[in-house]
């Protein structure tokens, strides 16, 4: 009988080319994870960034009204209290309220709502305090909120005081 083949063989069994297969299916299942977990870490990194660009602004906005502001109107404003609110008085007489509703803070500025909180977020705690003077005067409030992002573990607490400006 002769051979049909001569010499050395060309070409690949089939337990070669299962082997290949099984490798090539591990490493492509590996690069798939891996770009689920980066996808995942950039989105958390995104929510991390919302979070904290809203705390400034949210913070900034505060701050502002504050500088202008004479005197804190007691009974407009909520105080030790997870849901709390503010309202301030200006030295041209403007009023700014600050007060959560549906998880949102908005700010109330003579009658003008806007809010400061985008539908991603979600204000857990908006908590404010008085701070008061040697002669029981409020000077100013210790706000401390937290700031979550929608169906994540993605949070921000923050304590500021915010006092009156003495113009």
């Amino acid at each position: 009988m002769k051979r049909i083949f001569s010499g050395k063989q060309k070409g690949m069994t089939l337990i070669e080319i299962l082997i290949y297969l099984g490798l090539f299916a591990i490493i492509f299942s590996a690069a798939i994870e891996f770009s689920f977990v980066i996808g995942r870490q950039l989105q958390r990194h995104s929510q991390i960034q919302q979070v904290n660009g809203t705390v400034i602004f949210i913070n900034n906005q505060i701050n502002d009204t504050f500088l202008y502001s004479k005197q804190i109107n007691t009974g407009n404003s909520t105080f030790d209290n997870v849901i709390g609110a503010v309202e301030v008085q200006s030295y041209s007489n403007e009023i700014s309220r600050y007060y959560v509703n549906n998880g949102t803070l908005f700010v109330n500025q003579d009658g003008v709502v806007s809010p400061l909180t985008d539908q991603n977020l979600e204000v857990k705690e908006f908590t404010v305090t008085q701070i008061l003077d040697k002669s029981s005067e409020i000077v100013g409030v210790r706000t401390t909120f937290k700031l979550q992002f929608y169906n994540s573990d993605v949070f921000q607490t923050i304590d500021t005081n915010f006092l009156l400006s003495k113009n």
